[in-house]
């Protein structure tokens, strides 16, 4: 008398007789974590989006749409601002005050031009010789690198020099200002052992966007600070992907083969110092903690990317074989876990590790032939309450990747999903939400129970009779039993015993449940005396 007590998943790599006992051929929408069949919540319709939106960010309660393959991260809280790639050529930070908007491209240019100095020039043991830069400085304090140096002009201090030459601001950078400096000769006694020439920029004024010409005679006591902003450059146009690094105040991108690194709690100055080039084209990047998992069209590599000696290179770990990165460039292509980062090979899933190991996920459930049928080139994930949602464009998994790594449940851990997202993301709460049809839903937060559809591998009754009963322990749901082209459907609501009609002769058959209710067991036998007992 089959009895099954406790509901399994998938497990399409096993043919219907090599299935594990009580493993299923169907098992959709359904929540197996506890051996049960229970039903998810509906999905709650939260927002609207735009038509042909390809990816979202929710921020603040506020959502954000895009009709290209957008990557966006937060920084530190009292940043208040968002970090973009894709959007543009040139990666962009964005504010919303009021959940309205507002672009301009990450960093700041030097300016193009050098500053052409006029005076009258004198020569003399009170003289000096001296050059000026210029800097722009925009709407969020951030400064640029300076001009090119102009001619050297010898002057006393405090004689007139006109200024001329000031570029134009480049636009979409919300430059509002310029800094000028003129360089300044330290003082030396003469009792040093190196004669260094300890030269500096020191500020000499504020200026407008529109100053086209200015006179400066200054005094150098009443200079300003120094300039510390020689060596800053903003991020290389086409960078991708960018992210993060929790705990630091650094952000991280790339760019075809080499990944960049911002200052810390610089997010605006990118050092040419702290470029790493790997050797593999990069499809993908993330970071958990201070690592930094980076995916390429060869074998993955692990970034020890926290802040660093700029003296020192950050180490790098590559992985011994080659497991290549498959995604063709959809929003969340690959996804941060706790156990390492998730992207899509042609061999299944696969999980880079912090130690540069890289398990194959999907393997005790779609040999490779079975996974690339499922489109993998375009999946997009997302790691929800221990949960890996993998959509493509073929099918939509739930694996559950917390019981595999703990021991857990590990029967019911492959489900599939009905939906078909767009593009997903979890929020700071835990919440996932996931773009379907032009509309936002938050899955599992509905007021009613979404219908599973749940069927049994082939059951052996050790006998060609036709079974005649079954007891069924639910709060109500649909009972299918199945025999070739012989099926029998029935609503049960609780665990009376029911008759079954002949369903021909065979040694195997499947059960099948539909609906929302809860079902935590089954039995099929031939005599419906023998399921009355103990009721």
């Amino acid at each position: 008398m089959p009895v099954i007590s406790q509901f399994g998943g998938l497990f399409p790599r096993h043919a219907r007789h090599l299935k594990p006992e009580n493993a299923a051929d169907k098992a959709e929408n359904v929540k197996l974590t506890s051996g049960r069949l229970e039903a998810w919540r509906t999905p709650l319709p939260v927002g609207q989006a735009p038509m042909e939106t390809k990816s979202f960010h929710l921020w603040s309660c506020c959502p954000f749409y895009w009709p290209a393959c957008v990557t966006a991260t937060e920084y530190l809280p009292d940043y208040n601002r968002l970090f973009l790639t894709g959007r543009t050529s040139r990666p962009e930070v964005m504010t919303a005050p009021g959940c309205a908007p507002s672009y301009q491209f990450l960093g700041l240019p030097d300016p193009v031009t050098s500053l052409i100095p006029t005076a009258i020039e004198n020569h003399g043991e009170d003289c000096d010789a001296r050059n000026y830069v210029y800097t722009y400085v925009n709407n969020f304090g951030e400064e640029s690198a300076p001009s090119a140096p102009s001619r050297s002009i010898t002057v006393r201090d405090g004689d007139l020099v006109t200024l001329s030459g000031f570029a134009p601001a480049p636009e979409g950078y919300g430059i509002i200002g310029m800094i000028l400096y003129r360089s300044v000769t330290g003082f030396r006694t003469g009792a040093e052992k190196e004669q260094a020439f300890q030269t500096d920029y020191l500020k000499v004024a504020d200026l407008p966007l529109d100053q086209n010409i200015f006179p400066d005679d200054r005094l150098m006591r009443r200079l300003g600070p120094a300039l510390t902003t020689r060596e800053n450059r903003p991020p290389p146009a086409g960078l991708r992907h960018i992210c993060h690094l929790n705990g630091t105040g650094t952000l991280t991108g790339h760019t075809d083969a080499q990944v960049h690194f911002s200052e810390n709690f610089e997010p605006d100055n990118w050092p040419s110092r702290y470029d790493l080039t790997l050797p593999c084209n990069i499809i993908s990047m993330g970071s958990l903690d201070d690592l930094l998992f980076v995916t390429t069209d060869g074998q993955p590599f692990v970034i020890n990317a926290g802040p660093t000696d700029p003296d020192k290179e950050r180490p790098v770990r590559d992985c011994d074989s080659r497991h290549p990165d498959i995604g063709c460039g959809w929003p969340g292509q690959s996804a941060v876990t706790p156990f390492g980062l998730v992207y899509a090979t042609t061999e299944g899933l696969a999980l880079l590790k912090p130690d540069a190991a890289v398990d194959i996920l999907t393997a005790p459930w779609y040999s490779g032939a079975q996974w690339r049928r499922l489109r993998p080139e375009t999946v997009r994930l997302a790691f929800w309450r221990g949960f890996l949602i993998a959509a493509t464009e073929a099918e939509t998994l739930m694996l559950n990747l917390e019981g595999q790594k703990f021991g857990d449940y590990n029967l019911g851990a492959l489900t599939t999903l009905s939906i078909r997202p767009v593009d997903m993301c979890v929020t700071e709460n835990g919440e996932l939400i996931y773009l379907e049809n032009d509309t936002l839903y938050q899955w599992d937060a509905g007021d009613s129970r979404l219908l599973y559809d749940w069927e049994s591998k082939e059951l052996d009754f050790g006998s060609t009779a036709s079974p005649s009963s079954a007891r069924i322990k639910t709060d109500g749901t649909q009972f299918s039993i199945m025999s070739g082209d012989n099926r029998f459907d029935r609503f049960v609501s609780c665990e009376v015993p029911f008759r079954l009609p002949r369903l021909g002769r065979n040694r195997r058959f499947r059960i099948g449940f539909y609906g929302p209710g809860t079902v935590e067991m089954v039995e099929i036998g031939y005599a419906i005396n023998t399921l009355k007992q103990g009721i």
